[in-house]
């Protein structure tokens, strides 16, 4: 896991702390096609984050669950995220409605 988000606002020359995301510990991060969508899941709070026209925005978790890995389609549209005990979690619409899918063993 990593700890501290930044976001940038020009292209990548010019990156700033997220302090609304706290110091948490990131499992996984994935970022869309043209940079402007991203999911990540923090493993302290079980959360799992959105971001979209530069905010970060908690959609699904809090504390429930012991995320693994996350991803993302290249329009940012459709999410998958997995749990370490191997429930998968999906959403086609960019994190707002998340669902368990399916269980991998």
């Amino acid at each position: 896991p990593f700890e501290n988000a930044h976001t940038h606002i020009d292209g990548g020359s010019t990156w700033l702390p997220q302090a609304t995301l706290g110091n948490s510990s990131w499992q996984d991060v994935a970022i869309n096609a043209d940079g402007s969508k991203a999911v990540a899941v923090d493993s302290t709070t079980g959360i799992l984050w959105t971001y979209d026209n530069g905010g970060w925005t908690p959609q699904y978790g809090a504390g429930l669950h012991n995320w693994s890995a996350v991803d993302m389609s290249a329009d940012g549209q459709t999410l998958v995220a997995a749990e370490a005990d191997g429930y998968l979690y999906f959403s086609k619409d960019g994190g707002e409605l998340v669902v368990l899918c399916c269980v991998w063993i």
